[in-house]
């Protein structure tokens, strides 16, 4: 059977179906990093809250001698001297082949032996920071972290005052984060990697990807069940400087 209707072409396109809800978020920087002091003296400086700080720098000063930042994973837990040796002193050789006080050809950075490189490139630090050059570290007189850089958030002890035994100060990383509390039916549909695009606080927009979702619910006062969702910022100068602000995702 034949038809005499006129016939024609035309172009599909294939694309992507998307949905777009609306989510309340909070604006923060990830991550939270309590330093604590192991070393006697008094507190003779202390960053101010705000402030970045690189490994290899000060967190603070007991007795006028700096206490170092150095990335690590495992916190300082007893002196590092010739002769020990352990993950500590793993992440102690790594940190100063990457911070120049020694070459990997000599002192390898996935050593666990602390040797005779490791007291020349200690001394290296020490002299750095005005310190003398006993080529071993005491307790407390490094401290680290498993970041590359902190954002001071908050000051807790006082220069001038014995120093705690405690936290001297809160610091988080420099990443901007966002948090969001998803219903379990919605984070169902989300996926790690999806784009998404953050209203900042002055309702410019910025873009944004999902970095993690959480595997433990929470049960609201509202009767909903959600998991924490981290967002990462693809442009973080963008967020500007507030510690924590209210935000909406789409």
């Amino acid at each position: 059977m034949t038809s005499d209707a006129p016939t024609a072409t035309a172009l599909v396109e294939q694309r992507k179906l998307t949905a777009q809800t609306i989510l309340n978020g909070t604006l923060s920087y990830g991550g939270k990093f309590d330093i604590v002091n192991r070393v006697e003296g008094t507190v003779t400086g202390l960053p101010a809250a705000g402030d970045t700080i690189e490994h290899g720098k000060p967190l603070y000063w007991i007795d006028t001698r700096p206490v170092v930042f150095l990335t690590g994973d495992l916190p300082v837990y007893r002196e590092l001297a010739t002769g020990a040796k352990g993950a500590d002193v793993r992440q102690l050789n790594a940190e100063l082949v990457a911070l120049g006080y020694a070459e990997a050809r000599s002192l390898g950075p996935g050593s666990e032996t602390f040797g005779t490189a490791t007291t020349v490139a200690v001394k290296k630090l020490q002299k750095q920071h005005g310190l003398g050059q006993t080529g071993k570290l005491g307790l407390g007189e490094v401290v680290f972290l498993p970041a590359g850089a902190v954002r001071v958030s908050k000051v807790v002890a006082a220069v001038g005052s014995p120093a705690p035994v405690g936290v001297v100060e809160e610091t988080t990383s420099t990443q901007r984060v966002v948090t969001v509390a998803v219903e379990t039916s919605q984070a169902s549909m989300i996926k790690v990697g999806d784009s998404v695009s953050v209203t900042l606080p002055d309702r410019r927009t910025t873009a944004g990807r999902v970095k993690s979702i959480g595997a433990v619910a929470t049960k609201g006062d509202s009767g909903s069940i959600t998991v924490d969702m981290l967002i990462e910022l693809l442009k973080p100068d963008e967020a500007g400087g507030l510690d924590q602000a209210p935000v909406r995702l789409g």
